[in-house]
């Protein structure tokens, strides 16, 4: 099964995090307009592939949205969204989806080079001045390397162990909606994983660089780019890209220390994570399906910029030479199909959204639980 880019290393998570399992607000949900699938032709499948998958892995609660041309859409839940209210998990709640973020961003990136105002060879230390001297060959480093995870830059993440010693000591240290702080205390002065061009190697602070030239190039906040070139257009009304206090975000847990008890991470994925350019995005399972509609309906990109999106780097280093990655797009070779998505893993989240073109259908998976969870579950739903 295809792998997964957890935004934090697990193993070096310590007790400091209980801090952040006191004082959990009581939900609020939003007004119960739910469509009722209980008379969907596969209700009774979906359900219990779902009630399975959250008992697999022992999270407190799951969500998942099945689109095909056969069976229309189906949304269903289990579980809570938050364990100290005992919250029933609904479908509807607003969720963090972690890396799913970055497909948004290269849109972005895309529309701008369709608008003329920047081009995916451009270089970063054009666009970012500050990173020459300070990013080893930014001069070389281009923004299609930034999009493909082939630039060499450090990652703000798993393998990265100052920042996450900072993530657990001073989350604030390591707000990602505060990218030049974090560039110079983790970032700059530190060599690169190899040459840019002819290493794939996943980098949070790839996007977060990318984010950084959107917002020179747009002349706009990155929320507010998001907002009017991305959100608006799809209609994704229950989203954003911002720190919010929002009851309507499902509560997110972690096992620290693998004996069942589940601890409430939220606020600590708050602090450092929403609003931010490589996982920030707050929205629902429903929303995630606009978007997909939009970007593969022809709604936000041209038809050539979306083939691009999806041709996969090819790379002697990466597994039969096919790194499956492209602009902000994971490529899923499943025996049934092939699918384009993206997975998002932070520390109390796995999220995950594909759509198969060939089948026309589209699935998004969330837990909230931090795990690399199983995904065989996917292929099971489109069978």
């Amino acid at each position: 099964m295809k792998q997964v880019h957890a935004f934090v290393g697990y193993a070096l998570i310590m007790s400091s995090l209980l801090a952040c399992d006191t004082d959990v607000p009581a939900p609020v949900a939003p007004a119960d307009n739910r469509a009722d699938y209980s008379l969907h032709p596969k209700h009774s499948f979906y359900q219990g592939e779902l009630e399975k998958y959250r008992q697999q892995h022992e999270a407190p609660g799951a969500i998942m949205l099945v689109k095909t041309p056969t069976h229309g859409l189906w949304i269903g839940a289990t579980g809570k969204s938050n364990l100290e209210h005992q919250t029933p998990m609904r479908g509807d709640e607003r969720i963090r989806v972690g890396s799913i973020t970055k497909t948004l961003v290269a849109t972005l990136v895309l529309k701008l080079t369709e608008q003329g105002k920047l081009k995916l060879d451009d270089k970063l230390s054009q666009w970012l001045p500050q990173t020459a001297g300070t990013i080893p060959q930014a001069g070389q480093i281009t923004i299609r390397h930034l999009l493909t995870h082939t630039s060499g830059v450090l990652n703000t993440g798993s393998d990265n162990i100052p920042f996450q010693l900072a993530l657990i000591n001073r989350p604030q240290d390591a707000d990602m909606t505060q990218p030049e702080k974090i560039l110079q205390r983790f970032i700059y002065e530190k060599p690169l994983y190899g040459e840019p061009g002819n290493v794939y190697r996943y980098s949070n602070t790839g996007y977060l660089l990318l984010g950084m030239i959107i917002e020179k190039a747009s002349g706009k906040s990155l929320k507010d780019s998001m907002q009017e070139g991305i959100l608006a257009p799809a209609g994704m009304t229950d989203s954003y890209l911002e720190k919010r206090n929002d009851p309507r975000v499902a509560r997110s847990y972690f096992d620290l220390y693998g004996d069942g008890r589940l601890l409430d991470v939220s606020d600590w994925e708050r602090a450092y994570d929403d609003g931010g350019a490589p996982g920030g995005l707050i929205t629902t399972v429903s929303d995630v399906l606009k978007f997909s509609d939009a970007l593969f309906g022809g709604k936000l990109l041209s038809a050539a910029s979306l083939e691009e999106m999806k041709s996969s780097v090819r790379l002697p280093s990466c597994p039969n030479g096919d790194c499956e990655y492209g602009f902000g797009m994971e490529t899923w070779n499943l025996p049934l199909a092939t699918g384009y998505g993206h997975n998002g893993g932070v520390i109390g989240i796995d999220a995950n959204w594909l759509y198969f073109p060939a089948r026309q259908a589209t699935v998004v998976l969330f837990m909230n639980k931090g795990i690399p969870a199983n995904k065989g579950i996917i292929e099971r739903v489109l069978q």
